[in-house]
């Protein structure tokens, strides 16, 4: 799947460290150096362990493996209109019996 290639989980990283209580521009600067460190050792953002993580911000804990990866980071969106399962499933229905009629 082309999503897995890159770092679609950065923004889900981001809004962590926000939600943790860290300022948007700082979360930003933060997931910038954490993507950089990624890209050079090869991984991918789950593929980087706690402690790696937290030698760039002390407030990412082990919950953060949550919501990375292509999968949980799709999830980890709710909202009526996002990419969560539940939510696409019942966009497709609503268009389908649209287009039906």
């Amino acid at each position: 799947m082309a999503c897995e290639k890159g770092f679609l989980d950065a923004t889900a990283l981001a809004e962590y460290l926000v939600q943790k209580g860290l300022p948007f521009r700082q979360a930003h600067e933060v997931v910038g150096k954490i993507v950089k460190k990624a890209l050079k050792d090869k991984k991918k953002l789950a593929g980087l362990s706690v402690d790696e993580f937290k030698k760039f911000s002390s407030l990412i804990d082990s919950d953060v493996y949550d919501l990375l990866g292509v999968e949980n980071c799709i999830k980890h969106y709710k909202g009526p209109s996002s990419t969560a399962p539940r939510a696409v499933r019942k966009r497709l229905t609503f268009w389908d019996n649209k287009l039906k009629t």
